[in-house]
């Protein structure tokens, strides 16, 4: 009878503790974010280790392993004042993203002139799962769940293998909902196919 009711007690103190140590939500501020720049940079992912990998001026990529990471430069566009600025806490406080991405183009630097080459990419997802472009409304999903959840790139791979092995330069220019053009040169890069 002892034992069971030093038990009811040190579980109704486990109770206690654990309800003492949930964060008072009083300071959780609220802010707006917006996409400010985007940057690429043309790379391939590793056989080995399958990080990124920011490729040279001479460096040859086989293009089923042939990336272009987008990363996503965010600036703070308005702060609902609280009493602090805390982002890790439990009250669904911090960034709100903003910026909504209605469309993506993706076009080959040849000559100076741009070629939409938009439907012969893809977009890898945080799960490692292709999204094609012309599966339009999933592509834009994936890139907007991408920056909403603080994701800072995403990648782009060819969904064909390239013809002939030549040295390419891709321009990428993301258009949001409020009209603004984020655009991003890759240096050129050999593609084999």
């Amino acid at each position: 009878m002892k034992r069971n009711i030093l038990l009811l007690f040190g579980l109704i103190g486990l109770v206690l503790l654990e309800w003492g140590c949930v964060p008072s939500c009083d300071d959780a501020d609220e802010y707006d974010v917006k996409l400010n720049e985007i940057l690429s940079s043309a790379g391939y992912i590793d056989s080995i280790e399958g990080g990124f990998v920011t490729a040279g001026l001479r460096d040859t990529i086989l293009s089923r392993q042939f990336r272009i990471s987008i990363g996503f430069k965010s600036v703070l566009a308005r702060l609902y004042q609280g009493s602090s600025m805390l982002y890790a806490n439990d009250c669904g406080a911090g960034p709100v993203y903003r910026t909504y991405i209605d469309s993506v183009k993706i076009f080959e630097v040849l000559e100076e002139q741009l070629v939409d080459v938009s439907s012969s990419f893809g977009f890898e997802n945080k799960n490692n799962e292709k999204v094609e472009w012309s599966e339009t409304t999933l592509f834009i999903s994936e890139i907007n769940e991408a920056m909403e959840f603080g994701l800072n790139y995403g990648q782009l791979c060819l969904s064909l293998p390239v013809s002939m092995a030549a040295s390419r330069q891709y321009c990428i220019k993301i258009f949001d909902t409020e009209g603004n053009i984020f655009e991003s040169t890759t240096d050129p890069i050999i593609i084999t196919p």
